[in-house]
């Protein structure tokens, strides 16, 4: 590392590329400001992590990644046995990226995301007295966040609302995962007619089998609900995406089927109503690009923070909150009229569309990294 950056960042968050693009767009507008900085990441081993953050360049290089064998805490006796012994390492190599990042800058500042690993890479900045910047994405706080939260210099939200103690920014997005086009040239990039109308099924980053299983069910035995549309489908992985694809061809179905997609904004460019989870970056997501959605929160979450992130887009009106019931059948029985409504009125999604576009754009990712460049101690 060169001792020519003024400013370093270390980005904390892992366990799903839900915890790590966001601090890709934070780090995008700090570029524009301070386009000299060095980046760290700090992120946990799984696949997940190395896929979001493969073939990213951030101020002029690849991206640097630290990977921590962090585990997360787990009422399972072994699982929990796991994570206590996974701890005292995280923290040591947290601390190791931590002091480098300080040796080759003038400034350092840390910036948690949260997720399992965040927990010991915020106990490392406290140690080595890096002040830490704390982003709660979710409309709820979860437990790594709420222990990283009374060692944090700062806590923002990512939402238009935040609690006593917290500061709202607005939604983290992108410009990778804003449109880079027109809905007929973003169709036309993906392979797709341009002039017909196009659903997005999506799950997050990891892709949802219950997401999957329900879109083969309606191409098997719904195949009609889809007649004059085609689909975008990021199913997650391979084999997901392989019995997608073979399923809607049987139908009949015009669809490009995908793992995952980086940049996902084509993806988002080209829809004009979306299937999907209500994480907090699916929800902002389809905001910024104001595309109705039918959200389905991921079921086994025990607080339903899903729901709650989806909430104020519903009540709104540019989107359907509904329950995932998990089965295909009870799927279809439940949630595939809920579908059809929203796939056959073209004036049901225009409102929709209307009402996303009047809701606040605050920029989440521009009022972060002025924090950041705030809460930097000098070295």
């Amino acid at each position: 590392m060169s001792r020519s950056a003024t400013l370093g960042v270390t980005f904390i968050g892992g366990g799903t590329g839900g915890h790590i693009y966001p601090s890709l767009a934070v780090a995008e507008a700090l570029a524009s400001i301070e386009p000299s900085t060095i980046a760290v990441f700090l992120t946990g081993d799984r696949d997940a992590d190395a896929q979001a953050l493969e073939d990213q360049r951030l101020f002029d290089s690849p991206a640097h990644r630290v990977a921590l064998g962090a585990r997360p805490p787990s009422r399972k006796p072994r699982a929990m046995l796991a994570c206590v012994r996974s701890w005292g390492k995280a923290v040591r190599d947290s601390r190791e990226a931590l002091r480098e990042l300080k040796s080759s800058c003038d400034r350092v500042v840390a910036m948690s995301t949260g997720g399992y690993v965040s927990a010991p890479a915020a106990q490392a900045a406290r140690v080595e007295r890096v002040p830490l910047v704390l982003v709660g994405l979710d409309a709820r706080l979860g437990k790594a966040n709420r222990f990283v939260a009374r060692r944090a210099a700062e806590r923002l939200v990512a939402q238009d609302e935040a609690p006593n103690g917290w500061h709202a920014i607005g939604p983290i997005v992108g410009q990778r995962a804003k449109a880079p086009a027109d809905a007929a040239r973003c169709r036309q990039q993906l392979g797709l007619d341009p002039d017909l109308p196009t659903l997005l099924v999506m799950g997050g980053s990891q892709g949802a089998r219950s997401i999957n299983q329900f879109l083969a069910a309606i191409a098997e035995h719904e195949s009609s609900v889809l007649r004059g549309w085609q689909v975008i489908h990021l199913a997650g992985d391979a084999k997901a995406a392989a019995s997608s694809a073979a399923a809607l061809d049987r139908a009949g179905i015009p669809n490009s089927v995908l793992e995952r997609m980086s940049p996902i904004g084509p993806a988002w460019g080209a829809a004009s109503a979306a299937l999907c989870r209500a994480g907090a970056g699916t929800v902002a997501e389809a905001h910024a690009n104001a595309v109705p959605a039918l959200y389905l929160p991921y079921p086994y979450h025990a607080d339903q923070h899903q729901g709650a992130n989806a909430q104020p887009i519903v009540d709104a009106g540019g989107g359907v909150l509904v329950r995932d019931r998990i089965d295909p059948r009870k799927n279809l029985e439940a949630i595939l009229p809920e579908l059809v409504a929203l796939l056959r009125s073209t004036d049901k999604r225009q409102a929709m569309a209307a009402a996303l576009q009047k809701l606040p754009r605050k920029d989440g990712a521009q009022a972060c990294a002025n924090t950041l460049i705030e809460r930097a101690t000098s070295m």
